[in-house]
C-alpha cells in the first residue's frame, strides 16, 4: 500500500543472492556469520511495491535452477522412485543432444562456475493487495512446484506492518544440506529492515519515545539444531518501538499478538512494554483494564461516603463510589482502606501522597475486632467482636474447598496476593477450628508457606504465642514460675527433664510445658540473682515523653536500671514484690524528696565545639559576615592541640552539667584536633555524634582544606579513629560545614563515605536569604538548596539539617520523604538575625525536629533556654496567624528536647523517654536546690514543680546526671566521673 492510499504496482524484485550487474560475484548467502547480508542489499521494500501480506515469489523453473543459494549444493538427493525416474530421463535428454565426453565437460564447468558466480537472474513479483489491519494475522506460505529438479522449493517473501522490513523464507528438501533423511525439509529465515521508518497508527513517530529518527536493524541470520530459523531478538528504531506500545496500550493487543504481528520475538515485546511501564509509572493491569489513579475530588468524595455515618462497611462505600463513577470499573479495597487513613490525616490533596508517613493499613479487615468472613455465594458479613473471631459454624463444613490457586490442580501451587476475604478464612480457620498450616493449604488450595505467612503476621499484630499441642500457649503464673525456682533450687544438679517431670505431677492442671520455658526461668533466676548488687532503683515521680503524649507526669512509681538499661518500671505499690522478684535489697534503692522528679537527658542536636570561647561576644553581625569576621579566625587556633584539648575538656563539661547527655559535635577542619576531641568526649562519659567539618572554598586561605583527596582521606581516618575506640557512646558523623564551601566533588565524595560506613550526616540548609541566593549562583543546576544536598546522597534518616528556616513546600516534602530531622536553634536564629522558624509547620508535614544551642550563633550552652527560645519565636509567630494556629507550648519543648532529639538523631529506639530496655540517660532534677531561681510553695502541683523548672530553672537544679545507666555527675559532690 502506497502513503497515498492507492495500491502500489507490482515491480520487478532482484533476489539479494543473485548480485546486481557490476557487483561482485561472490554469493552472500551462506555461512550467516561469514557472509551477512550488507544492509541495503535488499532495497526498500515498501519502495519496492512490497505489500504488508504474504508476497509469493514465482519464477520459472531455469530461473529457479540457477537461483537456488550455494548451502543448497550442486544436486538434490530423489526422495522418491518416481523423482529418480524423472532425473534419469532428464539427463538421457541431455546425453542424445551432446556427447558423453562434452557433457562431463560442461557439468564440471558448471559445477565450478556455481561454486565461484551465480548468474544474474530477475525474478517476477506478484504481490496481493490487502488493507493493513491492526490484528493478529496469520501468514501463509506458497509453494512453488519446481519440475526440472522435482524438489519442493519455495521461496516467500513475509513482510511485517512495519514498511522497509520483510523476512525471506527459501524452503527446500533437507537432503540438499546433507541430511540422512530425505524428506526432512528446512526454512531458512533472513531478517532485512530498510531505512524507512514505520508509521503508527496512533499518530506520528516520537509519541512515546524522543528519538524518532529511524534506525537501520542488522540482518542476522541463524540456523538453529533442527535446521529452522529462530527469530532473532535485534535492536529496534524509536519507530518500531512506538508501534509496539500502541498496538498494546490503545490497540490492547497481548504480547503475543504484538509478536506475531510485527515478526518479533515475544520477549522483545514484553521488554519495550515493560521499560515503557516504568518509565511512565504505569501499574499493572487489573482484570478490569489498567489500574488508576483517583483524582483529589475522587478522594474527597470516598473520604465524605465515609463520614456519613458511623458503621458504614468498606464494600459499601465500594459500591455506591463505582455507581457514581462507573468509568472506574473496579476499585480495590486497600485503595479504599488507604484514602480512608490519608483522609483521617488531612493528608488529602497532596501530590503526591505521603505514603512513607502513613501507618500501616490494617492488614486484614481494617480496624481491630472487626472480622470479615466471605462465604460461598454471598457477600462479606461484617460484626463486631471482642475476640478475634467466633464464626457460629465451621467454615470448612458450610462452604467446602475453594479454588484458588491455579486452574490445573496437578500444577504446584503458587504464592499468590490474598484478598481480605481469604486471609479472615485463613485466620478463622487456623485459630477457631485449630486447623494446621497444611490442612489450610489443602483446604484453600494454596501453598503451605503462603498460610504460614498470614498466620505469622497476624500472631505478631496480635502479640499470639505459638500454639503447643495442647492449644495456644498459655503464660505460666507467677505461682507456678516460683514453683519451678523452688524444684530447681532444691537441687543443684537437677536436670531440666526431671524438674518438668515433678513440676507437671504435682500440677495436674498443666498439661504441658516445653524445656525451653524451664530454661528461660531458670536462666532468668540466675540472673535476678547476679543483679542484685548490680541493680540500680529508683523510687519518686518521674516524667518522660511519648509518642501521643509530648509530657507524662508519673508520680509514685519504681524504677529499675540493670547495667545501662531499664529493667522495670512499676506502681509503688509493687515495691515487696519487686524486691523478691529481682532480689535487690533496700541499699540499692534511691527515694526522691517530694521536691524531686527525674526526667530524660536532655539532647542537643546542633553545637559547634570549637566556638565555644566565642560565647557571648560577636553578635553584632550576621551570618555570612559573623563566620568571615569571628568564626574563622578562632576555629582556626585549633591547629594547637593544647588549645583544643583545653577548650573541649571545658565544653563537654559545660553542657552534662547543664544537662546535656546526648550532643551532636562540630569539630573543625583539623584531624588530630577532632580527634581530641572524640578522645575527651569518650573520657567524660557523654553521648555524642563527632565531627571533623569539611571546607575547601569561600573560606580564608588560613582555614581551609587543600583538596578534595585531602578532605575525603583525613575524613575517612577520623572515621576509623573514633571507630577504633569502641565506645558504644560515640559514633563520627559526616560533617560538611554547608553547600557554599563544599565543591560538587568533595560533597560527593562525603556521601560515599556515610554509605560506605554507615555514619550520620550533619550540615545547615536554609538558614538564612543571602545564603540560600548564593547557593542558586553556586550550584545553578540545582532545584533548590536542598536539591543540592540530595543529589550528592547526603539525606536519609541518619541527616541533621539546622535551622531549615526558608524551606519550600517542595524542601520539606523531599526532607519528609529521606527521614531528615531539624535541629531548630531559635536562640541562635534570633540573635544573629537569620529569620523565625515555623515549626508548627515542620511538625505538621511530619518532620521529625529536635532543639540545639548552635554555641556560638546561640549564646547559651543550655538547652533550657532553648526550649525557652523556641516558646518565644512560636509567640512572635502566633501574632500574625489566624486563630486556628497551635503554637508551641512548654509540653512541645520539652519532648524536643529529649525524644524528639533522640528521633532526629535516630536513636529513639536507644534514648529519648523511660520506656523499658532502653538506656538509662536521666537527670534527677530538685526543684528546691539552694541558691535557684525557682520558689515553690505548699500548694504547688507536680505539673507546677515541671513548668517552673522549665521557664526558671539552670544548671543548679540538676543535682545527677546519668548516662547510660552510669552516674556521670553528682552535684552534691561536685565530682565529674
Amino acid at each position: 500500500m502506497s502513503s497515498s492510499g492507492e495500491p502500489a504496482a507490482s515491480q520487478s524484485f532482484t533476489p539479494f543472492w543473485i548480485p546486481a550487474p557490476g557487483s561482485p560475484s561472490t554469493p552472500v548467502v551462506g555461512n550467516p556469520v561469514a557472509n551477512p547480508v550488507p544492509n541495503g542489499e535488499l532495497g526498500n521494500l515498501s519502495a519496492a511495491g512490497v505489500s504488508t501480506n504474504t508476497t509469493v515469489m514465482t519464477q520459472d523453473i531455469t530461473t529457479m535452477a540457477n537461483a537456488v543459494p550455494q548451502e543448497f549444493g550442486n544436486g538434490l538427493s530423489e526422495s522418491t522412485e518416481t523423482e529418480s525416474t524423472q532425473q534419469q530421463q532428464h539427463q538421457q535428454q541431455q546425453q542424445q543432444q551432446q556427447p558423453q565426453q562434452q557433457q562431463k565437460q560442461q557439468q564440471h564447468q558448471q559445477q565450478q562456475s556455481q561454486q565461484q558466480q551465480p548468474q544474474q537472474q530477475n525474478c517476477q513479483i506478484q504481490q496481493s493487495q490487502q488493507e493493513t489491519k491492526l490484528q493478529d494475522t496469520k501468514f501463509q506460505d506458497t509453494k512453488l512446484q519446481e519440475t526440472k529438479f522435482q524438489a519442493e522449493t519455495t521461496l516467500v517473501v513475509e513482510t511485517s506492518p512495519i514498511h522497509g522490513e520483510a523476512t525471506l523464507e527459501v524452503v527446500a528438501p533437507q537432503a540438499v544440506i546433507g541430511s540422512t533423511d530425505p524428506t526432512t525439509t528446512t526454512t531458512t529465515t533472513i531478517e532485512v529492515s530498510g531505512d524507512a521508518p514505520p508509521t503508527c497508527s496512533s499518530g506520528a513517530p516520537g509519541k512515546y519515545f524522543p528519538d524518532n529518527t529511524g534506525a537501520n536493524a542488522t540482518t542476522k541470520i541463524a540456523d538453529d539444531e533442527k535446521g529452522k530459523t529462530k527469530v532473532q531478538r535485534r535492536r529496534l528504531s524509536p519507530s518500531h518501538r512506538e508501534m509496539i506500545i500502541d498496538l498494546v496500550f490503545n490497540e490492547k493487543k497481548t504480547s503475543r499478538e504484538v509478536a506475531r504481528y510485527m515478526g518479533l520475538p515475544q520477549s522483545t515485546v514484553m521488554s519495550v512494554v515493560q521499560v515503557f511501564k516504568k518509565e511512565h509509572r504505569i501499574h499493572k493491569k487489573t482484570a478490569t483494564g489498567r489500574k488508576r489513579r483517583l483524582t483529589t475530588a475522587q478522594e474527597f468524595q470516598l473520604f465524605e461516603m465515609s463520614q456519613e455515618r458511623d458503621n458504614i462497611s468498606v464494600d459499601e462505600i465500594r459500591t455506591r463510589f463505582l455507581q457514581q463513577c462507573p468509568e472506574f470499573g473496579h476499585i480495590s479495597k486497600t485503595t479504599i482502606y488507604r484514602t480512608l487513613e490519608r483522609g483521617k490525616k488531612g493528608l488529602i490533596g497532596m501530590d503526591p501522597p505521603p505514603e512513607r508517613y502513613l501507618e500501616p493499613i490494617e492488614r486484614y479487615w481494617g480496624p481491630k475486632n472487626k472480622k470479615v468472613i466471605k462465604k460461598s455465594g454471598s457477600s462479606p458479613e461484617v460484626s463486631n467482636s471482642n475476640a478475634i473471631l467466633e464464626p457460629s459454624v465451621s467454615i470448612m463444613e458450610e462452604t467446602g474447598p475453594i479454588e484458588t490457586a491455579t486452574p490445573d490442580k496437578d500444577v504446584g501451587r503458587q504464592r499468590r496476593s490474598l484478598s481480605i476475604a481469604e486471609r479472615e478464612m485463613i485466620i478463622s480457620l487456623f485459630f477457631n477450628e485449630n486447623r494446621t498450616i497444611r490442612e489450610v493449604a489443602d483446604f484453600m488450595h494454596l501453598a503451605k508457606s503462603t498460610v504460614s505467612s498470614v498466620v505469622q503476621v497476624f500472631k505478631k499484630e496480635h502479640r499470639i504465642q505459638r500454639k503447643t499441642s495442647t492449644g495456644r500457649k498459655k503464660k505460666l503464673s507467677d505461682d507456678h514460675e516460683q514453683m519451678i525456682m523452688e524444684i530447681l533450687s532444691q537441687k543443684e544438679d537437677i536436670t531440666i527433664e526431671e524438674t518438668k517431670n515433678r513440676f507437671l505431677s504435682l500440677n495436674p492442671d498443666v498439661p504441658n510445658i516445653s524445656k525451653s520455658t524451664i530454661y528461660r526461668i531458670m536462666e532468668n533466676c540466675q540472673s535476678k540473682l547476679r543483679a542484685r548488687s548490680d541493680m540500680e532503683v529508683f523510687v519518686g515521680s518521674f516524667v518522660h515523653s511519648t509518642e501521643d503524649n509530648p509530657l507524662v507526669i508519673l508520680p509514685g512509681m519504681v524504677m529499675g536500671v540493670l547495667n545501662t538499661k531499664i529493667e522495670f518500671m512499676e506502681s509503688l505499690e509493687e515495691l515487696d514484690h519487686l524486691k523478691a522478684e529481682y532480689g535487690f535489697t533496700d541499699s540499692n534503692i534511691h527515694y526522691m524528696t517530694p521536691t524531686q522528679f527525674m526526667m530524660p537527658g536532655l539532647i542537643d542536636t546542633h553545637i559547634h565545639a570549637s566556638q565555644f570561647p566565642n560565647n557571648g561576644v560577636a553578635m553584632d553581625m550576621p551570618l555570612l559576615e559573623w563566620l568571615q569576621t569571628y568564626t574563622f579566625p578562632t576555629e582556626a587556633n585549633f591547629s594547637d592541640t593544647l588549645f583544643a584539648r583545653e577548650v573541649y575538656s571545658k565544653v563537654v563539661e559545660r553542657l552534662l552539667r547543664n544537662g546535656t547527655t546526648t550532643a551532636a559535635y562540630f569539630g573543625t577542619i583539623h584531624l588530630e584536633g577532632s580527634k581530641i576531641l572524640a578522645d575527651v568526649v569518650h573520657d567524660k562519659g557523654q553521648r555524642a555524634l563527632i565531627g571533623k567539618v569539611n571546607m575547601m572554598r569561600n573560606c580564608p586561605e588560613y582555614y581551609k582544606e587543600t583538596s578534595v583527596q585531602e578532605s575525603i582521606r583525613d575524613t575517612e581516618e577520623f572515621i576509623r579513629y573514633v571507630k577504633s575506640i569502641q565506645s558504644p557512646l560515640v559514633s563520627p558523623i559526616i560533617t560538611p560545614r554547608f553547600a557554599p564551601t563544599c565543591p560538587e566533588d568533595q560533597l560527593a565524595g562525603l556521601g560515599q563515605l556515610a554509605a560506605k560506613y554507615s555514619c550520620h550526616i550533619q550540615s545547615h540548609l536554609c538558614e538564612t536569604q543571602p545564603e540560600c541566593n548564593w547557593v542558586k549562583e553556586l550550584f545553578p543546576w540545582a532545584k533548590s538548596y536542598t536539591d543540592v544536598y540530595d543529589s550528592m546522597r547526603l539525606l536519609g534518616d541518619k541527616s541533621i539539617m539546622a535551622h531549615c528556616i526558608w524551606l519550600s513546600d517542595d524542601e520539606i516534602y523531599t526532607l519528609r520523604e529521606r527521614g531528615v530531622g531539624i535541629a531548630h536553634c531559635p536562640n541562635s536564629n534570633v540573635s544573629i538575625r537569620s529569620g523565625l522558624c515555623d515549626v508548627r509547620r515542620l511538625l505538621n508535614h511530619g518532620l521529625k525536629v529536635g532543639l540545639g544551642t548552635d554555641c556560638s550563633g546561640g549564646y547559651s550552652p543550655s538547652m533550657l533556654d532553648a526550649m525557652r527560645h523556641a516558646l518565644q519565636v512560636s509567640n512572635v509567630l502566633a501574632l500574625d496567624r489566624d486563630n486556628d494556629y497551635q503554637r508551641i507550648i512548654y509540653k512541645d519543648a520539652f519532648k524536643m528536647a529529649t525524644l524528639g532529639g533522640a528521633k532526629v538523631l535516630n536513636m529513639d529506639d536507644r534514648i529519648g523517654n523511660f520506656e523499658i530496655d532502653k538506656e538509662f540517660d536521666a537527670l534527677l532534677i530538685d526543684v528546691s536546690a539552694s541558691g535557684s531561681a525557682i520558689d515553690i510553695f505548699s500548694k504547688d502541683t507536680l505539673d507546677d514543680k515541671v513548668q517552673k523548672f522549665l521557664y526558671n530553672g539552670d544548671d543548679r537544679n540538676i543535682a545527677r546526671v546519668y548516662v547510660a545507666g552510669h552516674r556521670i555527675l553528682d552535684l552534691h559532690s561536685k565530682n565529674l566521673h
